[in-house]
């Protein structure tokens, strides 16, 4: 049975239909929330190291927050 790894959903077994709403959900937050990431900060690049995003020439610290 699939898991939804949510605290709403604790202890309640999730049908398949359910599981699949919640992942593209999700899958979807993160791509929208990329997309006005880059909208409000167009020359921020991702470093290559961790993925968070800085300003050219910047050195990263890695860590994600």
């Amino acid at each position: 049975m699939p898991l939804i790894d949510h605290p709403a959903r604790q202890g309640d077994k999730a049908s398949i239909m359910d599981w699949l709403r919640y992942r593209i959900g999700m899958w979807m937050q993160r791509k929208g929330s990329d997309l006005e990431y880059r909208a409000l900060y167009p020359n921020e690049v991702h470093c290559p190291e961790c993925g968070q995003w800085i300003k050219p020439g910047e050195i990263c610290d890695h860590i994600p927050f």
